[in-house]
């Protein structure tokens, strides 16, 4: 971030002279940098009180300045003599008292606005820090049944992990470096400090992560600026490996001495005794051979996906089916690649981007302008629907981020969206056209938290209008169902993947008649990789397996009510 730049906006936001193009891009750097927001926020304070500093001041220096009249000096002196005024102007014109308090109030007024645009603009623009750590890196996939699992590129928060197969790397919002190897038992305990009760460990710590910790449960390491490796055996064996720099030994038995280690030497611990042996790098698993077998992975899952895939376009109830494949910058339609496609119903590219997929050498869409969206005509009405997704969120500023909305108010009318929430949503209009209220809504648990944005998520929704019966999934789960009985048959006609299709002279965006005209504005915020629509309700097991056979791979479960060791 362009740190000048950033100051000069700052200013010429708080002035009021942002143009709409600088007002975008102030927007995208604090979006981007949880520094930006903090210096937002301290400037939004400073001027707010230095405006109400300003208003009293004023209002105090004109009620000195402005004498009282002499007919009403000498008015107050015949009813009240033995309170004659020292001076002339000791006391202000009740028309400047007014224009105290309106002055008074105004800054008060003033001074509310910006602290609660302060609450309310940080809750539904920028979450809270992510985690204490990234998951960077995985060498294998690992389907875990229910059990909760971690995707490439999500935030860890403090707490226990299993890594039940293959090694991942975890990297520190402090900087250290770690490839983790199962099977493994670790505890995060803070951005600089992790518990191995056992399994296998190497760690870089760059300099500004010096003191890196590692506690085991017969010893800790601390690091000086080094590489290094612990291994905790099941047997109660342990071993400690520096590859270069520095590191402190720290025995739990207090009588024994700290022992430094340095480049090349090494500890084998027997039942809390030290002993020296020759250090191994090759014992363990390096960043390098790490990311070679990270990619190998995802080279055999993009291919087992496009063999998997192919099911899916060829379903006869298939209407859409974007894969994001071939996308370049000069293309700016997206051929309907499902084997039944309407006529006529390839997506035309508005603005949009060509972005990496979920795996290297994947493509998807990037939508990150508030004009960037997909638009496209299916016509027809449909009594059930099935809408499919991955999507990388990158944010939740508005208060409805499209996935498909259409265009109009017709009865059956269908949008499908995430709320600012996070909640996913599917809407359906079941009134007429001039009844631009007649919406039903079906809006899931909070989905999109800070710890999943800026991952890859399979969303999915279904609608029978039959039974009425709305279904919401996310990761191939079930988060939600509602039967509220949507009885009209849903259409699509003319729609937007990635934003709403709301004219300038669009009635929904004059204040009043529908609401305000910022909620008109639904531009999705992030990656599109596969969008597909049924028309039908695909069953629960089904959605379930095109979220595995599609899935950029998972690998470490979480276990935070379950202790495995005291650090």
């Amino acid at each position: 971030m362009d740190k000048e730049r950033f100051q000069l906006l700052l200013h010429r936001y708080f002035d009021q002279l942002l143009t709409t193009e600088e007002r975008t891009e102030l927007e995208q750097m604090l979006l981007s940098s949880a520094r930006a927001r903090e210096e937002f926020w301290a400037e939004a304070r400073w001027n707010g009180f230095l405006r109400l500093w300003g208003e009293t001041e004023w209002g105090r220096h004109e009620a000195k300045i402005i004498p009282m009249p002499q007919d009403e000096i000498e008015t107050r002196a015949r009813t009240a003599p033995s309170q004659t005024p020292r001076h002339k102007a000791t006391t202000s014109h009740p028309k400047s008292m007014r224009r105290l308090w309106q002055l008074a109030a105004a800054a008060v007024i003033v001074l509310a606005c910006v602290l609660g645009y302060r609450a309310w603009f940080s809750q539904r623009n920028f979450p809270l820090p992510r985690g204490i750590a990234v998951l960077t890196r995985i060498s294998e996939s690992a389907w875990t049944g229910s059990r909760r699992s971690l995707q490439q590129g999500e935030a860890l928060q403090p707490g226990w992990f299993r890594l039940e197969r293959g090694a991942v790397q975890i990297e520190f919002s402090r900087g250290t470096r770690m490839v983790l190897e199962a099977p493994a038992e670790i505890k995060l305990v803070s951005e600089n400090e992790a518990f191995l009760r056992c399994g296998k460990l190497s760690a870089y710590v760059p300099s500004p992560a010096h003191g890196f910790k590692v506690v085991t449960p017969g010893f800790a390491v601390v690091d000086h600026g080094t590489e290094f490796g612990c291994i905790v055996g099941g047997a109660g064996e342990a071993e400690v490996h520096v590859f270069s720099g520095e590191v402190s030994w720290h025995s739990t038995n207090t009588a024994m001495p700290v022992r430094e280690l340095k480049k090349n030497q090494a500890l084998l611990i027997t039942q809390n005794t030290p002993q020296p042996i020759a250090a191994s790098r090759a014992s363990f698993l390096s960043e390098d051979e790490l990311a070679k077998l990270s990619a190998a992975r995802e080279r055999t899952r993009l291919a087992e996906w496009r063999t998997s895939s192919q099911q899916l376009r060829e379903h006869p109830s298939t209407l859409l089916y974007l894969d994001f494949e071939r996308v370049r910058d000069h293309q700016r339609t997206l051929p309907n690649l499902a084997a039944n496609a309407p006529a006529g119903s390839d997506a035309s590219v508005i603005g949009c981007d060509p972005a990496e997929g979920r795996w290297s050498g994947k493509g998807s869409l990037e939508f990150k302008r508030r004009d960037d969206r997909l638009r496209l005509t299916i016509p027809g009405q449909f009594p059930a629907l099935t809408f499919l997704a991955w999507v990388r969120v990158d944010g939740l500023a508005n208060r409805q981020q499209a996935l498909a909305m259409t265009d109009n108010f017709n009865l059956g009318e269908t949008h499908w969206y995430i709320f600012r929430d996070g909640a996913l949503a599917l809407g359906v209009h079941t009134d007429t056209p001039e009844q631009m209220h007649g919406w039903r809504n079906h809006h899931s648990p909070t989905a999109f938290k800070p710890d999943n944005l800026a991952t890859w998520r399979f969303v999915a929704s279904t609608c029978d209008s039959k039974t009425g019966v709305v279904t919401h999934y996310l990761d191939g789960q079930i988060i939600s169902i509602f039967n509220r009985g949507i009885q009209v048959p849903m259409r699509l006609d003319t729609f937007e993947i990635g934003n709403w299709g709301a004219r300038r002279d669009d009635p929904r965006l004059v204040p009043g008649a529908w609401g305000r005209a910022e909620d008109a504005i639904r531009n999705f915020q992030g990656c599109i990789d596969e969008f597909a629509i049924l028309a039908t309700v695909l069953p629960a097991e089904k959605i379930q397996r095109i979220y595995r056979e599609g899935r950029p791979g998972e690998t470490i479960i979480t276990f935070a009510s379950q202790n495995f060791g005291t650090p």
